[in-house]
């Protein structure tokens, strides 16, 4: 809990700033309070960021660190509260913003999660690819 409060602490001023009219919407840092809790995650092991497909649609959930299990039903509750590509892309910002080296490892489950998929993120195919192009983040495998 006081890694989070730390985390949230150092970004406010960042999330507080407002972008003028000659930055571009690429360089701001947007909060979006409907997505708080993960702007909290970030763990020195890492975050896991859940994909799924639901109408042809990417959504996202972010979990964090990479040493504990994951279970289903977690990942069914992030499904709960899908958070759309392009506010996830913002939110991932602020984790790069505060260390541009962060791990963030991609898993893309089904929208009813099996448990066989939970640490399927060492996939390189053009799905993952797409998802890293999609995120501007980097590929695991690029590091």
């Amino acid at each position: 809990m006081k890694k989070r409060a730390i985390f949230i602490l150092t970004l406010m001023p960042l999330f507080l700033m407002s972008c003028d009219s000659s930055s571009s919407h690429d360089n701001c840092l947007i909060y979006y309070p409907e997505y708080f809790e993960y702007y909290g995650l970030y763990d020195s092991l890492g975050t896991r960021l859940f994909a799924w497909q639901d109408n042809s649609q990417w959504y996202f959930g972010f979990m964090a660190g990479t040493s504990e299990p994951t279970f289903v039903d977690e990942v069914v509750e992030l499904q709960e509260n899908p958070c759309p590509l392009d506010i996830t892309k913002d939110i991932l910002k602020s984790y790069f913003a505060v260390d541009p080296n962060y791990s963030m490892f991609l898993i893309v489950v089904s929208k009813e999660p099996k448990q066989e998929e939970m640490y399927n993120f060492v996939t390189k195919d053009s799905e993952y690819a797409y998802l890293y192009d999609s995120l501007n983040i980097p590929p695991w495998w690029e590091n």
